[in-house]
């Protein structure tokens, strides 16, 4: 048996970039059910990138350090934030925005 993997990278870039930025914007709830509707939306809304990968390996190196792939992520970061914005989930804690 291997220690190779399929991997979904463009799921991988979009929980790790909500992880990141999610925390620094201040004007978007950050329940569990809000933060899995911007990354549901994210990956509705961005191409699949599938690879076979070692254990382990995180990312597709190429395509993190590709400047308008970077570019790309935050555009449909900022329209999942405006989205869940303005129709936050039933299950959402606050139902509002918080301060």
């Amino acid at each position: 048996m291997t220690d190779l993997i399929l991997r979904n990278y463009t799921e991988e870039m979009v929980r790790s970039y909500v992880g990141q930025y999610l925390p620094t914007e201040k004007d978007i709830c950050h329940c569990e059910r809000c933060e899995l509707d911007i990354i549901a939306y994210m990956l509705n809304h961005l191409p699949a990138s599938y690879g076979i990968s070692h254990k382990g390996y995180l990312f597709d190196k190429i395509k993190t350090m590709d400047p308008q792939h970077r570019v790309t992520l935050a555009g449909c970061f900022h329209l999942a934030i405006q989205t869940v914005q303005t129709r936050p989930g039933e299950e959402c804690v606050t139902q509002n925005v918080t301060e």
